[in-house]
């Protein structure tokens, strides 16, 4: 049974969402279902025909792109509340990412058909669409910089700091596995892992199997945007 009025409060975080009149976001809610996904579970993989739209309520989901040698790459992570898989909704072409719950999570899903028959009907919601396309492209364009003109130490220091609190030092590796870091800086563990060391004998972090303490923010900052 969907709790309509409290998925209504959490996908109002969604900007185009919240402008609606509440007749038509409750619509929306109901022509949609809700799954959930245990952590590590596919949501959808990248290649197939249009999985549909989604909406992370809760949890995380990583948006994952596959190279030609089986190698992947992160190019994004979801947090509450997000829509994803926009591209092959518009497009009606395949899923151009795949996607993966990083922790258990709640997911909302429509299906192509309905959510063009609903963005027909709304001009807010297509805008607010496209608001967010423009801002996920400026994403995937830094990265692509990152990876065209930071070595593997530059792309390792910026991550490590966009990881760690504002107000503390220490990355718990139960949430971020060597696995996790490496697809988010574009290379494999082994190379992550002598980056990481490198960063340790220059007394910058330092590691355990349990933390990563970042060390001195003030030069992997400068590594972030120099090296």
């Amino acid at each position: 049974m969907v709790d309509i009025p409290y998925m209504v409060s959490r996908m109002s975080r969604l900007s185009y969402f919240a402008d609606m009149s509440p007749a038509d976001q409750q619509k929306i809610v109901r022509a949609g279902t809700i799954i959930q996904y245990s952590a590590n579970e596919p949501v959808f993989d990248e290649g197939i025909p249009c999985s549909g739209m989604f909406v992370l309520i809760s949890g995380e989901v990583f948006l994952k792109k596959n190279g030609p040698e089986g190698q992947c790459h992160t190019i994004q992570v979801l947090t509450p509340v997000s829509m994803f898989n926009e591209v092959s909704v518009l497009d009606r072409g395949d899923n151009p990412v795949s996607a993966l719950a990083g922790k258990d999570s709640t997911i909302w899903r429509i299906n192509q058909e309905k959510f063009l028959n609903i963005i027909s009907r709304n001009s807010s919601l297509a805008l607010g669409l496209l608001s967010m396309m423009a801002k996920r492209n400026r994403s995937i364009l830094s990265q692509y910089e990152d990876i065209s003109f930071l070595t593997v130490h530059g792309r390792l220091a910026k991550l490590l700091l966009e990881l760690s609190p504002v107000d503390g030092n220490t990355i718990f590796r139960e949430n971020h596995s060597t696995q996790e870091l490496a697809e988010r800086i574009g290379t494999v563990p082994e190379v992550l892992c002598r980056a990481m060391k490198s960063l340790k004998d220059r007394g910058l972090i330092d590691t355990s199997r349990f933390e990563i303490k970042v060390i001195n923010k003030d030069i992997l900052a400068k590594i972030a945007n120099c090296d």
